[in-house]
């Protein structure tokens, strides 16, 4: 499914990436967006603040699928 973010701190916009993340990922992507500190070992995705504003996203290649909230 599509995912559509922006980011205030990325000037350029209308970049179609082909990041592939997960639900999990969202959690600690807002977090960093918001600038809070956090154990990232406590979360089961990752960050993908950084890969957004960029069309190829070398750590964002694969997924997993898993259920994580049961």
């Amino acid at each position: 499914m599509p995912c559509i973010v922006k980011d205030p701190s990325v000037a350029e916009t209308g970049i179609t990436s082909k990041a592939m993340i997960s639900w999990v990922d969202l959690t600690p992507t807002i977090l960093d967006m918001a600038k809070v500190n956090y154990n990232k070992n406590k979360f089961h995705g990752s960050s993908f603040k950084p890969t957004i504003g960029k069309k190829e996203a070398k750590d964002f290649n694969e997924i997993y699928a898993s259920h994580t909230f049961h």
